[in-house]
């Protein structure tokens, strides 16, 4: 019996995939949304800017990995 794989699945192996598949447009907007908050701080806050980038990091593991 051979294996469904998700469209995610195949992006992160390489193969074919369809990008319009509802999962992965759900992925995109998310991160289009944590990098619009991200490009909204302020650089002079080095403390809430590093927080940012482990929340970031963190989202980024999560969804894309």
């Amino acid at each position: 019996m051979m294996s469904q794989h998700s469209e995610k699945q195949k992006m992160l192996a390489g193969d074919l995939y369809v990008a319009s598949a509802p999962e992965l447009q759900h992925d995109m907007a998310q991160c289009t949304e944590w990098l619009a908050r991200y490009n909204k701080l302020e650089r002079s806050l080095p403390d809430r800017l590093s927080s940012a980038i482990t929340i970031i990091t963190s989202f980024w593991d999560t969804m894309c990995f």
